[in-house]
């Protein structure tokens, strides 16, 4: 008479393997898991993706913002020539400038005064940069180190106004006196190497001509 073994553990005599019921199980909740974390991962994606393009797009109107400004204050002035190109520009206005530190005893200190502005575009580097100059320094015509205003610049075209009591309104590409006003069309790369274009017209008040 043959009797069943007592000495077996208990884990050995109930173990057995996955069914294919279970398995499937796990793989279902294993993809249902996947989609979810990719789903949550591309939307992130895609949000960091608009925010880059919304900076190149603030970085942009940040430039014609700046640009507007300077140009409502451009005035005339002799010695301090304005300069107008299909890619550059350079102009006279009111500029913000360090003070002498020894009148304000070594303090930081902005004023307010004539100066020169200019603009151009470097189209091997695809960059706008800014320069100014104070009164003296535009006399001299020197100006401060340049600073980058933007970059992933694909072109830039200005365009120039010219409106007279005798002839009206006029366009040419190139102003060598203050004109009327400015129109800027800029082409930009956003981050996903798309180009993207904006169009400004910026109306100098002083710019009326006899």
């Amino acid at each position: 008479r043959h009797t069943r073994p007592t000495n077996i553990p208990r884990f050995a005599r109930d173990s057995r393997g996955f069914t294919l019921v279970e398995i499937l199980l796990v793989v279902a909740l294993l993809s249902l898991i996947s989609a979810a974390i990719y789903n949550a991962f591309s939307g992130g994606l895609k949000v960091w993706q608009r925010v880059q393009d919304f900076e190149q797009d603030q970085d942009a109107a940040i430039f014609l913002d700046r640009l507007d400004d300077e140009l409502h204050n451009a005035f005339p002035f002799s010695g301090i020539p304005f300069i107008g190109r299909h890619d550059q520009l350079a102009f006279p206005t009111v500029i913000k400038t360090l003070a002498d530190e020894k009148v304000n005893l070594g303090k930081v200190v902005y004023v307010s005064q004539i100066g020169q502005v200019r603009y151009s575009y470097d189209p091997f580097e695809k960059i706008l940069y800014r320069e100014d100059a104070n009164y003296s320094q535009a006399i001299r015509r020197e100006f401060a180190r340049p600073r980058a205003m933007l970059a992933s610049v694909q072109s830039i075209k200005l365009k120039y106004f010219m409106i007279s009591k005798r002839d009206g309104l006029t366009e040419t590409e190139i102003a060598d006196e203050l004109p009327s006003g400015v129109q800027v069309e800029l082409e930009y790369f956003d981050k996903r190497n798309k180009v993207q274009g904006i169009k400004r017209v910026i109306n100098i008040p002083r710019g009326l001509k006899p």
